[in-house]
């Protein structure tokens, strides 16, 4: 009997403990607070549900809100079945990333199935082998802000605008499908982007022009002010500006220079001849060579844009990203005994004269990621502060973060470089 007794007086202080009692939105934001991604985490998390019943609702809403990659039919089927036993889990799923390499029947169930319980859903990516897949989006409860549509698919869905009008909620679209002999996507020769009622909020687009070129972008969704693109031509880059060039805030590029490329290609600025962006704080250029190892032409030249202070007003961030080759080129010092300048010197002042609110210029080295840094780059940073142009031999430059990590000093003024203990006017 006291024993009993003991037993029923601990469950009652059980129920009635402080953190039973909290609001289960606060309990949420508390799980939340502690989960940091990684698997110990997760599995601290998943014992809390399994040793206390009571709080199982609200671990597992924050271990489903974001639900990793599936790539097999076995784990999206286990997934399935777990959230169809336990509902309050499918309605946590906030993000889901599936792989499907194979177009079974099985899998095409399970998933459409899986669609149905996920009403929460705002963030999916979605990688199949079978463009029909696409079309289970066109009737799902939920409304996507993100979408990361690719895959093997031999084609692109040919209901795509479709499923882009269905979800008028998007925010960030990333597509990309393989190409066909011809350098076409397959099954889809005409495929355009045209409708001007689909994408109403759009603010970030990610395209790789080599598998869809950007002349089927036919309509400037006047929200979007992020863009990047991948392995553009010089076609390519005035498209882009003409359809965005208006509203962007943040525009990143990868290049692809080789033989057909003149001199003053090489140096990024060249792309901004006669351009304008009047809104552009943070631009970003990967470049991908097939050239010799020396930089083209004299190293000492730096060609004169026309119309370059006036491209881009309000520019504030300037990474260039390249390889290990061409990093050695612009250190090449530039000759004068007295002088101790580099290459690289000499094109980060041109940057700061021509573009007064500048306030960092980075150098990345492509090849130079090591350790915990591996998503940052290492290489030569320049700064604006006080009215000085400062350099830092050697950190790491982060395109992750967009312009607002730019310092606010002196955005208007002149300043000087600094470079192995000296102040050098920028006039």
């Amino acid at each position: 009997m006291a024993r009993t007794n003991r037993r029923l007086l601990t469950a009652a202080a059980h129920q009635n403990s402080a953190l039973l009692r909290l609001p289960y939105e606060l309990l949420r934001e508390i799980f939340m607070y502690y989960d940091n991604g990684t698997k110990e985490t997760k599995r601290w998390l998943a014992s809390i549900a399994t040793i206390c019943k009571a709080l199982q609702p609200d671990v597992e809403a924050v271990l489903y809100r974001t639900v990793e990659t599936l790539y097999m039919f076995k784990h999206l089927n286990m997934f399935y079945r777990g959230v169809a036993k336990e509902p309050h889990r499918a309605t946590a799923v906030r993000s889901l990333h599936v792989v499907a390499w194979t177009s079974s029947a099985g899998i095409k169930t399970t998933l459409k199935r899986l669609f149905k319980q996920l009403t929460g859903l705002v963030h999916l990516k979605l990688i199949a082998q079978d463009t029909e897949m696409y079309n289970m989006l066109l009737d799902v409860p939920f409304q996507l802000c993100t979408l990361v549509a690719g895959g093997s698919c031999s084609s692109y869905p040919p209901r795509f605008e479709d499923i882009l009008a269905r979800h008028p909620t998007l925010r960030m679209l990333h597509f990309y499908f393989p190409l066909g002999e011809s350098g076409e996507a397959v099954g889809a020769p005409n495929l355009t982007i045209a409708r001007p009622d689909i994408l109403p909020n759009l603010q970030k687009l990610i395209v790789n022009t080599s598998l869809f070129s950007m002349s089927r972008l036919q309509y400037a969704y006047p929200k979007v002010t992020h863009l990047c693109i991948g392995k553009v031509t010089h076609d390519d880059v005035n498209r882009a500006i003409t359809l965005f060039g208006s509203n962007l805030v943040s525009f990143k590029l990868f290049r692809s220079l080789g033989p057909q490329c003149t001199d003053s290609c090489y140096w990024p600025t060249s792309m901004l001849q006669n351009k304008r962006l009047p809104k552009l704080l943070q631009l970003e250029i990967v470049d991908v060579y097939d050239r010799e190892d020396v930089l083209p032409g004299d190293p000492e030249y730096i060609p004169v844009v026309p119309g370059l202070s006036k491209s881009c007003p309000a520019l504030r961030k300037f990474i260039w990203s390249v390889d290990s080759d061409l990093m050695d080129d612009l250190n090449v010092y530039l000759g004068d005994p007295s002088d101790d300048r580099t290459l690289m010197d000499q094109y980060a002042l041109m940057l700061f004269r021509a573009f007064r609110t500048l306030q960092r210029v980075g150098f990345v080295d492509q090849s130079d990621k090591t350790g915990a840094y591996e998503n940052f780059a290492y290489g030569e940073v320049y700064f604006r502060s006080r009215g000085r142009i400062r350099l830092r031999e050697y950190g790491v430059v982060s395109g992750l973060t967009e312009w607002y990590d730019v310092p606010h000093n002196d955005l208007a003024s002149v300043g000087c470089v600094y470079v192995s203990g000296a102040y050098l006017v920028c006039t």
